[in-house]
């Protein structure tokens, strides 16, 4: 492969940007038969060949002929925008009883603002109220499904004890941390046999909001507020 950056006619360059937005692609490859290419399709008598949504990358990092180009780095910089974390809006919620109805309100109203939500429930996973997993959802890897799913914008995670004592939380910090109240339904399970303990391992949620984020707690309960 040879390198012919530097000679791109800017017609050709203006052409395949705009092939590219057409067809909503942010990276594609484009195979372009043309005898020069430093001239416009429409002089030489060129054609596109085909759009590719998974070009490689090899002859761009090491071309027989002409300049190496950093195209991963663009592709990076392109997914991971400088000052940009990558990270989602997380909600948090936790409690012995009313978990699954606050979850689902909160993923309603998250919708109905037009995000894209990925919820997890004591019965299951949703993407924009897509059932994807059956069943207690409540754990770190039914957070991870959702928070590892691009389609994703907006997270409101269930977050029930036995997941907590069993493999922590899958993800590290929340930007909202929600405790609807401690009861002593669930005592007796992975060594918790007293409310005051069961309300320190609810009490995870809200140790992990981010600074300038928010904690809401039921000021009725004197275990949660």
């Amino acid at each position: 492969a040879e390198d012919v950056t530097d000679i791109v006619h800017p017609a050709n360059v203006s052409m395949a940007e705009r092939i590219s937005k057409i067809i909503d692609l942010d990276i594609c490859g484009i195979d372009i038969m043309t005898t020069d290419i430093s001239k416009p399709l429409s002089e030489t008598g060129g054609a596109v060949l085909e759009v590719n949504a998974g070009p490689g990358f090899r002859m761009h990092l090491s071309p027989a002929k002409g300049l190496p180009r950093n195209v991963a780095g663009h592709v990076i910089d392109k997914l991971f925008p400088k000052g940009q974390t990558g990270r989602i809006p997380i909600i948090a919620v936790t409690g012995t009883n009313g978990k699954t109805t606050a979850t689902r309100l909160i993923a309603h109203i998250a919708k109905m603002n037009g995000h894209r939500v990925g919820y997890t429930t004591s019965d299951g996973v949703y993407i924009q109220n897509r059932l994807l997993m059956t069943g207690d959802c409540t754990g770190p890897a039914s957070a991870e499904f959702v928070l590892k799913d691009p389609t994703v914008n907006f997270a409101v995670l269930e977050s029930a004890r036995g997941g907590l004592l069993r493999a922590g939380l899958g993800f590290k910090r929340c930007d909202i941390g929600i405790v609807t109240n401690v009861a002593a339904d669930h005592l007796g399970l992975k060594g918790i046999h007293t409310i005051e303990q069961l309300a320190k391992v609810k009490g995870v949620i809200p140790e992990t909001v981010l600074p300038g984020g928010y904690a809401i707690l039921n000021a009725d309960d004197d275990l949660v507020y």
